[in-house]
């Protein structure tokens, strides 16, 4: 199974895959300019892209694995210790996260759900 979708925050589906035990979701950044993390000034000029990872928590019990098209751009400020920096999609995954923000907030939710509270053992 494919389907495409509209751009939402900055990433647009590019396809779904669904089986037996496993949803995988391509997806790909849309942005046409990213601020530099290092000095803040806004770049349009692509050095390239990358892809990114992020587990995922599970859809309809099936593992979800999320594969995201990152573009790399180049800080066209001169004074800037970065040359290239990776476009960042806030909500999704923090920088150099593994976790999507979903997966990443479960345990603080089940934790606060428990009040602190271990589990029957």
């Amino acid at each position: 199974m494919s389907c495409r979708s509209p751009r939402r925050n900055g990433v647009s589906v590019v396809s779904v895959e669904v089986t037996d035990t496993v949803v995988r979701v391509a997806a790909r950044t849309t942005a046409q300019q990213a601020a530099c993390p290092g000095c803040g000034r806004w770049s349009i000029q692509i050095h390239g892209s990358h892809l990114r990872f992020p587990r995922d928590l599970p859809a309809a019990i099936k593992f979800a694995v999320v594969s995201l098209r990152v573009r790399r751009f180049i800080c066209a400020e001169e004074s800037c210790s970065r040359r290239a920096f990776a476009e960042q999609v806030p909500g999704l995954a923090r920088p150099f996260g593994r976790r999507t923000e979903r997966l990443r907030s479960t345990p603080v939710s089940v934790g606060f759900a428990l009040a602190g509270r271990a589990g029957p053992g």
